[in-house]
């Protein structure tokens, strides 16, 4: 049996993060946290040269900008570099409103950087600015004993890993007060097998402080196929990559739900292709030859033959299509699995209200029953929280009336 969702309504659950930035792109918001990346969190996004490891991480700051644009809030980009391979004539071309307002240093050891964030992070809480921090690429970094004996081996992986759990314990608690995601690219490697018939693992740098002190750990694997397109003449050109992505660790949505990327050599990701990708994937598209067709909203069928004419027709004639593609996914995605459902059913409903003026999926008694106590668990966290804050306080006066002579009755 199962009751209207009239009948009930949930705020947004699951979250301890301030914010969340959405990259406009409902397979990758999906993915990393249900509606975005959220802040105060560490992203490990892990993988072999060349697969759009320094690509996604420029993704995380574009919506990062864009969120506090919109708002008109002061905000500021802090971009690690030390492999010294930032491109700035390729990131202002992507986003020539935000690329310029990079802020890039450079890092030869953790230390270095360590001391960048840490200083980044003051000052934009002492001027009342949001943040975000991308290093790329801590594998490249080593410590200052490395540097100063001269061997690039003195202390081993292990010395940076110690490092590194210290830096991350003392940074992580600024990060939430700033609104700063903390966005880590990082090349992976063949580690050491256990057994002699066992394959080799595939690691990434910085040992253990990664793996305990990130919310999300993204694999970003071997591409799949090259991304290509024809051109007018009928020829076939490799424009791009497309990355098949696994979510090794998440803490944020406990969910780990792989995802595809369409990757433009020169554009970054192209968000709309990579939705389409996943429709078609999902057979909510039907591919026939050059068309591709879906049920649109109002029962028509929406077909074009070309990314570029779907792209023109949502710029030029109606935006609305692509919140009907991102519908599609979040429906598709709200019925693989019950603790998906409840905890994007705000956004399904978001959608349907929007196309069709009323909430159309529907919650069993169960599902209406976890959501319930969810919100009450949710509302009893934030007044522990709350108490917790006033503790201190209360210590404080208890001490002092102690010291007057005084005592207190509870």
């Amino acid at each position: 049996m199962s009751i209207s969702p009239a009948k009930t309504d949930f705020k947004k659950l699951g979250s301890t993060s301030e914010y969340s930035y959405s990259f406009g792109c409902a397979p990758l918001d999906i993915a990393l946290g249900f509606n975005g990346f959220r802040s105060g969190k560490v992203y490990e996004i892990r993988g072999p040269e060349s697969r759009g490891k320094s690509t996604l991480g420029l993704e995380f700051v574009f919506a990062f900008g864009e969120y506090w644009q919109k708002l008109n809030q002061p905000f500021r980009i802090k971009w690690i570099e030390t492999e010294s391979a930032f491109d700035a004539t390729r990131t202002i071309w992507m986003r020539p409103d935000i690329g310029p307002m990079i802020e890039v240093d450079e890092a030869d050891t953790v230390e270095q950087a360590h001391t960048i964030m840490r200083e980044f992070l003051k000052e934009c809480e002492e001027n009342g600015e949001k943040g975000i921090i991308v290093w790329d690429t801590l594998a490249a970094a080593s410590t200052d004993a490395q540097q100063s004996s001269g061997d690039q081996y003195a202390g081993g992986q292990s010395e940076q890993a110690r490092y590194l759990r210290w830096m991350f314990k003392d940074l992580v608690p600024s990060l939430g007060k700033v609104g700063a995601p903390l966005i880590l690219p990082n090349q992976t490697y063949l580690g050491r097998a256990k057994m002699a018939h066992l394959p080799p693992p595939v690691v990434s740098y910085g040992g253990g402080a990664i793996r305990y002190y990130s919310s999300v750990r993204v694999d970003i694997q071997e591409s799949l196929k090259p991304m290509n397109e024809i051109t007018p003449n009928g020829a076939e050109t490799e424009v791009g990559i497309i990355t098949t992505n696994k979510i090794l660790k998440n803490k944020i949505t406990g969910v780990k739900l792989p995802f595809k990327l369409w990757i433009r050599n020169e554009e970054g990701i192209d968000k709309l292709e990579t939705t389409i990708g996943f429709l078609k994937e999902n057979e909510i598209l039907k591919a026939s030859g050059a068309w591709k067709k879906m049920p649109g909203p109002d029962g028509k069928e929406l077909s074009w033959r070309s990314t570029k004419e779907i792209k023109d027709k949502i710029e030029l004639t109606d935006p609305t299509i692509k919140d009907w593609m991102d519908y599609q996914v979040y429906n598709w995605y709200s019925k693989s699995s019950p603790l998906v459902k409840l905890r994007i059913i705000e956004k399904v409903w978001e959608y349907e209200k929007q196309f069709f003026g009323e909430k159309r999926t529907e919650l069993s008694e169960r599902e209406i029953q976890a959501g319930n106590a969810l919100e009450q668990h949710a509302k009893k966290q934030l007044e522990r929280e709350e108490q917790k804050e006033l503790e201190p306080a209360k210590k404080k006066r208890g001490k002092k009336a102690k010291s007057e002579g005084v005592i207190e009755l509870a």
